[in-house]
């Protein structure tokens, strides 16, 4: 997969997310149920390609995806500022769950783990990448509406 291959030849020590903007934007589209769904496949499959531990992305990423749907449907509207504090709030919600299992399963303090210069980085490069994929994916809704179903 693109990240998983991609970014691993940039030599930073943080990586965009596109995985965890995907699963922000089908919460957002599909509400928390199918959201919390989305998130699961797609954390797992990330889980799976990148050979770490099995499941954490995969709880993480269900977690924000039903998060952010359940959000979208009673108390967010659709608006840019929205979506840029949405993918913001799940980005760190996201790093924060996957850094306290992690913390959990191998028995560190969660403080070694967070970095401010790290978390700020993550979340300038997830909403650098929503800014690309959201219209992108709005784009082939409206081109191909029959083939996505909402619900």
């Amino acid at each position: 997969m693109i990240q998983t291959t991609l970014f691993n030849f940039v030599t930073l020590e943080v990586h965009p997310d596109i995985l965890l903007v995907l699963t922000i934007f089908l919460g957002k589209q599909n509400g928390g149920g199918k959201g919390a769904q989305y998130g699961a496949v797609i954390g797992l499959l990330q889980d799976l390609l990148s050979f770490g531990s099995i499941g954490i992305n995969m709880i993480s990423k269900s977690f924000v995806g039903f998060t952010v749907g359940f959000l979208e449907e009673h108390y967010l509207f659709d608006a840019n500022l929205t979506s840029v504090v949405t993918v913001l709030v799940a980005s760190l919600f996201d790093y924060i769950l996957y850094s306290s299992f992690i913390s959990m399963l191998y028995g560190y303090l969660i403080t070694e783990h967070l970095s401010f210069g790290v978390i700020i980085t993550l979340l300038f490069f997830n909403l650098l990448v929503a800014i690309v994929l959201f219209p992108t994916i709005d784009a082939l809704e409206r081109t191909f509406p029959a083939s996505i179903k909402k619900n």
